[in-house]
């Protein structure tokens, strides 16, 4: 039987300290053979483990309505075309 090496994605529009922490504790795993973060905005991005992959989708707005659905609508297609 043929065993395939685990994989994981995050997808995050706004990461920060939480998604990060949870990112690098995965990564520290060794049980995954591919970890990657699809991410508008990374706050601390310096502390991201260097095993990450990281792609980049439009950061979500917060300021009107209008932009929060234009932003997390866009993120939404981006992620989909990435995955």
């Amino acid at each position: 039987m043929i065993t395939v090496p685990p994989k994981i994605l995050f997808i995050n529009q706004s990461t920060g300290y939480l998604t990060i922490d949870l990112v690098n504790t995965f990564a520290a795993s060794g049980k995954y053979e591919k970890i990657a973060l699809i991410a508008g905005t990374i706050s601390e991005k310096s502390r991201l483990n260097p095993q990450v992959k990281i792609s980049h989708i439009k950061p979500y707005k917060k300021k009107t309505l209008l932009q929060r659905k234009m932003s997390w609508i866009i993120g939404t297609i981006q992620s989909l075309f990435l995955v």
